[in-house]
């Protein structure tokens, strides 16, 4: 293998290190106890496998002396031994989203073995998760061109591909990449997205084989059984479908990270009314820019990535998609105003402002679709409808959407996704009824402020999807072009779960999907109606306060 300097898994595996008592603590991110756990011990160097766990801890949690004891530590190593540990610092900075970090820690890596194909496997992931996909390419080719055979990198080139729209050629890397592995689950995740109905029984059935032997990781586990769900669903196989589905949660229940973690509604309303009252003490900002943000909120699976898609296609527009850009800026402002510094809160405003332009501005230079002149961002990170007080005040001149969809679709939807850990919701029913709860509370409480936020509703979008877009557009101050009705052409990467739907004309099997699973559903439809979300009557409210009648029969 050209440009291998060392076989890094395998030399991880007989360290052991992942077999580590402690290293779910790690996998956990408890970086302040491990940190403490081994100072107080004093252990930290009695083997590889602890210094490995210890030095992840102190760089990835930032503990400053405890970094430069493990830094210093590891000038006194050898030069396999410094570049294993760099090497697992950097897998774990990535599994903890920290890519800055990672990409750090690979760089004296990569100046001393450039071609080697793990390495670039490593850099390239980290830009797809940092959504540098431009930038990741060419270590992605770097890598196959030095092993054309990996697993790993093969595996990464199906997620750029799917992100990038090329279904048709990540089907076919999918197809190759399980000729060199069986069972290599991104390759069958790949080919579950791209063409469902389309994967034989034998397939399936190999791969539901492997997801119940009960030898993978949660993770890998139930991301299988995601898949499963998906390709029994579009056979009609709905009962089979549910329970595949069913176990895919009960899988993520099991991460050492989520386990134990219950999500409590009425917590999080409280620190969101906190929040909220922080920001309140802000003056608008007056700052002008020539742009217009255009935020999308809501629950996720509402169909926020089609209405994204579609006012992207637009030449004068650009999409961030679900860039973490205002999340940043949020617990920076936060931050200042528990510390009683508004004033300076209130200065950072036109800084913020001044940031979040210059990033959609070289976000649009990467995007080659016309010479046209930017004017409106779209910022589709959902959980933002918790800010919509401070993006107020941050840009007065905003647009807020609502995402909104029947709830029991959203409900099916969101049990039925992979998302990610963090929402702890995510794999119980009435959590996800509670979540759907708190997500109307929060919007009444914008409402009771005078926040304008149109909603716009999935199931017209799909039957009227012109005269709703025009609508949405009028409401933004965009001028109508066409392109927007040819969204699923639109080259752009799209990074999230939809991004093979957004590819595809508009369909409307979605709607009502519901129904195929009302029996298995009810723990969910019974959490809706106690909180009025949800009438028997088959009226469904929506977050704007309105109600939409919806039939009891739908076409499929």
């Amino acid at each position: 293998m050209h440009g291998q300097a060392y076989n890094w898994g395998a030399i991880l595996e007989e360290v052991g290190v992942r077999h580590h008592h402690l290293y779910s603590e790690l996998e956990a991110a408890n970086f302040a106890a491990l940190v403490r756990r081994f100072q107080h011990q004093n252990d930290a160097y009695a083997t590889l496998s602890a210094y490995l766990i210890f030095g992840a801890a102190a760089v990835l949690g930032r503990e400053q002396q405890a970094s430069t004891d493990a830094l210093g530590y590891h000038g006194r190593l050898n030069a396999k031994t410094k570049a294993v540990s760099l090497y697992f610092w950097a897998e774990e900075a990535i599994a903890h989203q920290q890519y800055q970090t990672a990409e750090g820690l690979l760089a004296p890596l990569l100046e001393a073995y450039p071609g080697d194909p793990s390495l670039n496997a490593l850099v390239a992931t980290s830009c797809f998760y940092s959504r540098e996909l431009e930038r990741g390419w060419a270590y992605l080719n770097k890598g196959i061109e030095a092993d054309p055979k990996s697993k790993q990198l093969n595996s990464l080139l199906c997620r750029y591909l799917l992100s990038e729209g090329s279904l048709p050629q990540a089907a076919d890397v999918a197809s190759a990449l399980l000729a060199i592995d069986p069972f290599e689950p991104v390759a069958f995740n790949t080919l579950s997205r791209v063409a469902p109905s389309g994967v034989s029984p034998a397939l399936t059935e190999r791969f539901e084989h492997r997801a119940l032997e009960g030898s993978l990781g949660p993770i890998t586990s139930a991301g299988m059984f995601f898949d499963l769900g998906r390709i029994y669903e579009a056979k009609g196989e709905f009962d089979r479908a549910f329970d595949a589905v069913k176990s895919g949660n009960a899988c993520m229940q099991s991460i050492p990270s989520v386990t134990g973690q219950m999500f409590d509604a009425n917590r999080d309303y409280e620190a969101f009314k906190k929040q909220a009252a922080l920001f309140d003490m802000l003056e608008p900002c007056s700052l002008p820019t020539g742009l217009t943000p255009v935020f999308i909120v809501g629950l996720p699976r509402t169909g926020s990535t089609l209405l994204d898609q579609a006012l992207s296609a637009h030449p004068s527009t650009v999409s961030l998609g679900e860039d973490d850009i205002m999340p940043r800026i949020i617990q920076e402002a936060e931050a200042l105003l528990k510390e009683g510094r508004l004033t300076d809160a209130q200065r950072r405003l036109r800084v913020w402002k001044a940031q979040f332009a210059d990033h959609a501005r070289r976000m649009a230079q990467n995007i080659s679709k016309t010479n046209a002149p930017l004017r409106y961002v779209v910022d589709k990170m959902l959980g933002n409808s918790r800010h919509l007080g401070f993006l107020a005040k941050l840009f007065p001149e905003a647009v807020f959407i609502n995402s909104c969809r029947d709830l029991r679709d959203v409900g099916l939807s969101v049990y039925f996704s992979p998302l990610h850990r963090a929402n702890t919701y995510a794999t119980d029913q009435r959590a996800i009824g509670d979540f759907m709860a708190l997500e109307a509370k929060v919007m009444s409480h914008w409402a009771t402020q005078g926040l304008v936020v149109e909603a716009v509703q999935y199931e017209t979008l799909v039957d009227a999807f012109e005269p709703t877009l025009r609508r949405v557009m009028d409401h933004i101050g965009m001028t109508w072009h066409d392109d927007c009705l040819k969204f699923h052409k639109l080259q752009r990467p799209v990074y999230t779960y939809s991004a093979h739907q957004v590819r595809k004309k508009l369909y409307r099997q979605s709607v009502a999907r519901w129904r195929h699973y009302e029996k298995q559903l009810q723990p969910l439809i019974t959490r809706l109606e106690a909180s009025g979300l949800v009438e028997k009557s088959d009226t469904v409210v929506a977050f704007n306060g309105g109600r939409q009648k919806v039939p009891s029969q739908l076409s499929y």
